[in-house]
């Protein structure tokens, strides 16, 4: 319902000069007149408070916000669903992506793959792992490749995985050329198998993620490498990282440790060692 505010003294005074007219009229002529008189009170009284009513309101609204004004940081986060800034964060990965080689970025997608269906619960463990009758028996010869692309589900290790295989994999691949680097992934994955199955351990991608990275630090010994805010030099690298994996496991990790040693006696017997400046 709304109120409307009545000036009385006015009302007051109209009234006075309409009663003094009205008394000298018949009586039916005396009623319609005070009912016209009223609703004349009334309806000045209405127009005389509608526009300061009105102002009132354009006051409100010229101090304040709109009622339905989206918040700064909601508006922002809209932009983003729909393609704004995230628009360009989706870019800078899929650069990202695409400037990795091409042979450490399908055996990268191909882990991804991997431990998503493990997080889902649609790839058992058993059906990618080494296994000598499965690969010998049955034919199924990516059992190998398989074993050296599965870590588990989703998680710390996971990812400190991933830095390493798209780091050391990438400067290798690029150094290498892709045909040399498929065949060293090849003999080290090989080698692996071979040493992983008498020990029965089942998957290989620890040792072998280990083997590019010592590879890689044969490549470049004089580098440095920032570590958690460390600088530590390549030749001490894959300790740090043999470290690292304790640290992420609280269990040593052994499949690292062959892993180093696949590759260490290269360290000392590389028949063409590049020339140093004096």
């Amino acid at each position: 319902m709304l109120w409307i505010p009545i000036d009385m003294s006015r009302v007051e005074v109209i009234h006075q000069e309409i009663w003094l007219g009205v008394v000298q009229m018949p009586s039916v002529s005396r009623t319609l007149a005070t009912l016209v008189a009223c609703a004349a009170v009334q309806s000045s009284s209405a127009r005389g408070a509608v526009p300061s009513l009105a102002a009132r309101s354009r006051r409100i609204d010229a101090t304040s916000e709109p009622p339905n004004a989206p918040n700064p940081s909601t508006a922002a986060t809209i932009a983003r669903l729909r393609g704004g800034e995230g628009g360009s964060l989706l870019a800078s990965v899929q650069s990202s992506y695409v400037a990795v080689p091409p042979l450490t970025r399908a055996w990268f997608s191909v882990i991804l793959a991997f431990a998503g269906l493990t997080q889902l619960n649609l790839l058992p463990p058993e059906a990618v792992q080494l296994d000598a009758a499965a690969t010998m028996q049955r034919m199924q010869l990516w059992r190998p490749l398989t074993a050296a692309s599965f870590f588990g589900g989703i998680g710390a290790q996971l990812i400190q995985k991933m830095y390493y295989l798209v780091s050391f994999g990438k400067e290798l691949e690029t150094t290498l050329g892709i045909g040399e680097y498929a065949r060293v992934l090849a003999s080290c994955a090989a080698m692996l198998s071979l040493v992983f199955h008498f020990l029965g351990w089942p998957f290989t991608g620890d040792g072998l993620i280990m083997a590019i990275t010592v590879l890689c630090c044969q490549q470049n010994p004089d580098q440095q490498m920032s570590m958690y805010g460390l600088k530590i030099p390549y030749q001490f690298l894959p300790i740090a990282q043999l470290v690292m994996s304790y640290v992420f496991t609280q269990q040593i990790p052994w499949p690292d440790i062959v892993g180093l040693f696949v590759v260490r006696p290269a360290l000392h017997s590389d028949p063409h060692p590049a020339p140093r400046p004096f």
